[in-house]
């Protein structure tokens, strides 16, 4: 990670009422360090609380204080960068969608990504986390605008989840009637690979009746 980057995220999560020393016991280690013991741990395939221990010099119980600390402070960002459109939002959503890619009526596209494990599940079920492109993973269903933006995810699923069943179990697919209100219940969210198939079938029929793409 670039240092401007970490320097981003160190001013985003500092304020964080978790990292407040109490009027016992040592002070906290400054946040910027806590969040780079969690970077490492995250970052270095097969890394364990265990190996920091010999990276960092420090004990089972501080690294573990330090992991649970920076999580809560990132968790807590979620809605301020993550959050379903609002207002006016879907109606300007759709509009440039539509300008750009012929979609009409639609405010974002969704599509499942893996995120790999390093290590085999200790449960159970650790063979639904089995999938041909990593050995063990999660799934996460993603819904995003036409800029890129995160709206709505939903994660934790083995890594053998099918698109489908995580949509079915999302909040927008279970209480559409509460994301998909007037003036805005005619949206729709459309399947990455659906979008693009359709998007390359329009540009390819108005290129054979000679009519310009926008």
């Amino acid at each position: 990670m670039p240092r401007q980057t970490l320097d981003k995220l160190t001013a985003a999560i500092e304020n964080n009422e978790v990292f407040v020393s109490g009027t016992r016991g040592p002070n906290q280690l400054p946040v910027k360090h806590q969040l780079m013991v969690l970077l490492q741990l995250l970052g270095k395939e097969g890394e364990t609380n265990e190996s920091q221990q010999q990276t960092f010099k420090t004990s089972y119980g501080a690294n573990s204080k330090y992991h649970d600390r920076v999580v809560t402070a990132l968790i807590d960002l979620r809605r301020e960068y993550i959050r379903w459109p609002t207002k006016d939002e879907p109606k300007e959503i759709s509009e440039r969608i539509k300008s750009e890619f012929h979609f009409p009526n639609c405010i974002g596209f969704m599509d499942g990504t893996l995120l790999p494990l390093a290590l085999e599940p200790s449960s159970d079920d650790a063979a639904d986390y089995h999938r041909r492109k990593f050995p063990y993973s999660l799934m996460v269903l993603v819904i995003n605008d036409d800029k890129r933006r995160i709206r709505a995810y939903l994660a934790g699923y083995p890594g053998s989840t099918h698109d489908n069943r995580l949509w079915w179990n999302m909040k927008q697919n279970k209480y559409s009637d509460k994301f998909f209100v007037p003036p805005s219940m005619y949206y729709a969210i459309l399947h990455l690979n659906q979008a693009i198939y359709s998007f390359l079938h329009i540009k390819q029929m108005l290129d054979i009746i000679g009519l310009p793409r926008k």
